[in-house]
């Protein structure tokens, strides 16, 4: 990136109406170049963007940190990242720093003195400035593109429902932060590196999407588009086309296939599917029934994106409509998601009033609601007498578990499987100076309804009370290969198109052990109640 470019992306940050400090002499190590005001310049502008994070992130974070600790700790995995070390006198002096202007002052610096090194131009060095906060927060909070979907299920997936490999993580945001950058002329498209490897290979495919109907899956290589041929040279061109295009012509070469087919693409709004049964109706909806004889369904829950709730709720109608006996309610690769549709999935299972979570915050005052309980609703008779059994394992996160608690603390199912991954952190956006981009932080925990917190810390043990536990007797452990190969048959079976009907081993209950013993669990309960009524 040029000098020149460098301030153009700064300068859309912010304005500035305090004049930079005077320049300092950079390590002899730096790789410095000219030496001019542009440098200067876009050195002070870092500063003003970096403290201005750093310290709403030490305003909001869950647990107490300085905000002078986390730009240290920001500056020391930015100079890692250029091969040097950040000098000791810099990180004294960050902590001795008295106010913001010192600690831009020191920020500003600290960067110019670095000086211009090609991998750290411009919004790559915020982002591995930014990167280094982790070390005083946590691996979940961190800089997220504000994308053209509000899913949470998908980092990127470029309008369309598919994900290639390198668009995501620090470079991906870096490369969409410089094409965010208000003014940016169309002859620097790339100017910061694009990270999409070449050949263009789709990497997730997500359920519900325009590229799932359209038969794509992992493993696809994009070869043209648009009948043009994607090339190392054109590459960075084309995927400009293929984020804003709406009618798509993609080029589709599949491993093992003996040529390539041709896929036709339109960019429509569409809603992520969270809930799977056990194949697809020829109309691509789902036939959810494990066992049509004696009434037993199953669903498995994906990401829970905004109006899950409602879709939840709708599957729950059907099923009661023709006669449902039991649920399998399988949450083993459910990542969580949003808040509000994940209480609301809980208490459609639970009598009215009931404790789902309770949140908690170093600032109570702000949250708007710290408890969340079940809602009355018409027509729920059914739903809470309805026979559960939930599928949990390590792969059971956020939301997943916080709908296991809530019905394990109720009694309202039987959990099987193995003790799930232990995330109870709430996660909120803020914003930032930087275009096109926010930064996510952990704000609260949630608390189960017994009152304990759920969440597993980097010195929890294994006795420790974090994640969700099996039932007494119904753990059901799977090695990490058997869960693995599971896991890859159900995001399979999710992108499998209506009609298709090629084999998964996740099709046949008898190749899944914790599924099996959810089946004989109802199966044992609805004989139970069947006895009982002789």
């Amino acid at each position: 990136m040029s000098v020149a470019a460098g301030v153009a992306f700064f300068a859309a940050i912010l304005e500035v109406s305090a004049p930079p400090p005077p320049p300092i002499q950079p390590p002899p190590a730096a790789n410095l170049g000219i030496v001019d005001d542009a440098l200067e310049r876009e050195s002070w502008l870092f500063a003003q963007s970096l403290v201005d994070l750093a310290e709403q992130i030490a305003e909001e974070y869950l647990r107490p940190v300085k905000s002078a600790e986390l730009l240290r700790a920001g500056l020391m995995n930015l100079y890692a990242s250029a091969g040097l070390t950040l000098p000791e006198h810099v990180r004294q002096r960050l902590d001795s720093a008295r106010n913001s202007d010192e600690l831009r002052q020191l920020v500003q610096q600290a960067r110019f003195a670095l000086g211009r090194v090609e991998s750290l131009e411009g919004p790559l060095a915020v982002v591995a400035a930014t990167e280094g906060f982790k070390e005083l927060t946590d691996p979940y909070s961190g800089l997220m593109s504000n994308r053209n979907t509000p899913m949470a299920s998908s980092e990127w997936e470029f309008g369309l429902g598919l994900e290639l490999a390198g668009a995501r993580g620090p470079k991906w945001l870096a490369y969409l932060t410089d094409q965010s950058a208000p003014g940016k002329a169309a002859t620097a498209f790339g100017e910061v590196p694009c990270p999409v490897t070449f050949p263009w290979q789709i990497t997730r495919v997500l359920p519900g999407s325009p590229a799932a109907r359209s038969g794509l899956r992992p493993g696809d290589i994009i070869t043209a588009l648009n009948s043009t041929e994607i090339t190392p040279r054109n590459s960075r061109v084309l995927l400009n086309s293929l984020m804003s295009a709406t009618s798509l012509r993609l080029k589709i070469l599949r491993p093992g296939a003996d040529e390539a087919s041709v896929v036709e693409l339109t960019r429509e709004p569409y809603q992520a599917e969270a809930f799977f049964g056990i194949q697809r109706k020829r109309d691509g909806s789902w036939d959810f029934w494990l066992d049509r004889d004696q009434r037993i369904a199953y669903v498995r829950v994906g990401t829970v994106e905004t109006g899950a709730d409602e879709q939840f709720k709708a599957i729950l109608n059907e099923l009661l409509a023709e006669n449902a006996a039991g649920l399998i309610l399988d949450l083993r690769w459910c990542p969580g998601g949003y808040v509000a549709p994940t209480v609301r999935i809980a208490g459609l299972l639970l009598p009215e009033g009931k404790l789902i979570t309770r949140i908690s915050s170093r600032h109570p005052e702000r949250i708007t609601q710290s408890e969340f309980f079940s809602d009355p609703g018409e027509g729920r008779d059914a739903m809470i007498r309805l026979p559960v059994v939930v599928l949990i394992g390590p792969e059971t996160m956020g939301g997943g578990e916080m709908v296991a608690a809530a019905l394990q603390d109720h009694h309202r199912a039987t959990i099987v499987g193995q003790r799930s991954y232990g995330k109870a952190i709430v996660m909120t956006p803020i914003s930032t100076r930087f275009p096109g981009l926010a930064y996510k932080i952990s704000t609260g925990y949630a608390y189960r309804p017994n009152g304990k917190n759920r969440h597993r810390f980097p010195d929890s043990k294994p006795t420790d009370d974090w994640g969700v536990r099996p039932d007494p007797g119904f753990t059901v452990p799977l090695t990490t290969d058997v869960l693995a190969g599971l896991k890859a048959d159900a995001e399979r079976q999710a992108i499998r198109p209506a009609g298709d009907r090629t084999a998964l081993a996740f099709d046949d209950p008898r190749a899944d052990p914790q599924k099996l013993v959810a089946l004989r669990i109802l199966r044992e309960q609805i004989q139970s109640k069947l006895r009982s009524l002789e």
